[in-house]
Order: structure tokens, then sequence, then C-alpha cells
């Protein structure tokens, strides 16, 4: 038993010093306003964007809050850094089914994201 509280004290300090890397707190529960003000901050330099939010699902203290997302961006580069602050902001993730496509004149995204928040 004191052996599996030092590791878990040796798990915390490693956090709180940084060294496992960008660990990010989960927001508190119905955290859509915060997560829509980011996303429009950062989809700002987007030609075009859509952003629909699906049904919120709950599992003991967790919610995921999943977020279908379509943009254009006049190429690749732009696209990729949307996705890059996408993943950097403040707010938990976790992003998957990422499909982009190159046009000769603009780059068109579709991806999913899920938020998860503490309830």
């Amino acid at each position: 038993q004191v052996e599996k509280m030092n590791q878990m004290q040796s798990e915390l300090d490693a956090i709180a010093s940084g060294e496992m890397g960008n660990v990010k707190e989960l927001p508190a529960y119905d955290n859509s306003q915060n997560v829509m003000h980011s996303l429009s901050f950062i989809l700002q330099s987007a030609n075009q964007y859509s952003v629909s939010f699906s049904s919120v699902e709950e599992e003991e203290n967790t919610v995921r809050r999943q977020v279908n997302l379509a943009y254009d961006c006049s190429s690749y580069e732009g696209a990729k850094s949307i996705l890059n602050q996408i993943y950097e902001s403040e707010y938990r993730s976790l992003i998957k089914d990422v499909h982009m496509s190159n046009g000769e004149e603009s780059c068109h995204v579709t991806v999913q994201i899920t938020y998860f928040e503490y309830k």
C-alpha cells in the first residue's frame, strides 16, 4: 500500500514538473460556450467553416462532447495550422477522422473532435 502511494505521488510530481508533457485539466461540465469561443478564434483564418455538436455522452464523472468540423483554407499549411491550434488549445480533446483534400485554390478539411469535461 505504501509503495503504491509513493508511486502515485511520483506521478503527481512528474505531472506538476512538466515531465509528462502538456497535461490538460478537465474543465467543469458544460464547457460548450468556451469551446465555441476557442474554435471561433482558431477558425478566423479559415475561408469558411461549419461546426456541429452531437449529443453529449456521459460515463460516471466524465462527459464527452463530440464536435464535427469542416473548413476550407487557402493552403495546406493553413489547414494544418488550424489543426495544430485545436490540438494545442487549453481544452482536453481527442482529434480523429481527419480528412484533407487539396484543390487548386483551397484545402478542405473535415474532422471529428471529442472534448472531455468533468461532471
